[in-house]
């Protein structure tokens, strides 16, 4: 897996990895954060297409 994008603002980090996959693919996601008293109050997956 590899980070190609992270940004963290107050209380939301937004990542894009990709992920290498067992059989030789890849993939990207995009994934938002939120935080609430230290924790993960949400996480929003959005799911990218095999590259």
């Amino acid at each position: 897996m590899e980070i190609e994008y992270l940004k963290i603002a107050e209380d939301e980090a937004v990542v894009r990895y990709r992920a290498e996959k067992r059989d030789g693919g890849a993939f990207r996601n995009m994934e938002v954060l939120r935080f609430r008293d230290e924790r993960i109050a949400s996480v929003d997956v959005y799911f990218g297409r095999n590259v």
